[in-house]
């Protein structure tokens, strides 16, 4: 599953909207007009998944290092998108006050949609569907760059 492991995953699962998107090398994803870079694909198999077969594109700000590039196999079908990224230092001081929060390495997921039906196009310009969560990042990958 890439970058997105069992904590991960049910994060996803529970933000996600369902929208099929077909993801080709071409696809360029925009959220407010900046690009997104495609991290991974959340594949809906094994244990870690309860919605199995559903896959899910996993987009972010972040950047792979040049030496841990992402590969694909295209085209890929895909039931829905989220975007992952660090806590806003709000958000950071929300989890500080919970009694579970003990200082570990945590992400944000938060739910995407296109904001026009998916097209033959390769731009798709996504909105945020108003769900997000945070889960513990039990995969850090100190490699990614923040843009």
């Amino acid at each position: 599953m890439g970058f997105i492991l069992n904590p991960g995953r049910r994060a996803v699962e529970h933000v996600f909207t369902r929208v099929p998107i077909d993801i080709t090398p071409e696809t360029q994803f925009y959220l407010e007009g900046k690009k997104l870079n495609l991290l991974s694909i959340s594949n809906g198999v094994g244990t870690c998944a309860d919605l199995h077969g559903i896959n899910m594109a996993v987009l972010s700000f972040l950047s792979p290092s040049p030496d841990e590039k992402p590969y694909f196999k295209f085209p890929i079908s895909c039931q829905g998108s989220v975007l992952l990224r660090r806590l806003t230092d709000e958000e950071l001081e929300e989890e500080k006050k919970s009694k579970w929060y003990t200082g570990q390495s945590l992400l944000v997921v938060e739910g995407l949609r296109p904001i026009e039906p998916p097209s033959l196009t390769p731009r798709v310009d996504l909105e945020l569907n108003g769900r997000k969560t945070s889960f513990v990042n039990i995969c850090p990958a100190t490699s990614w760059s923040f843009a």
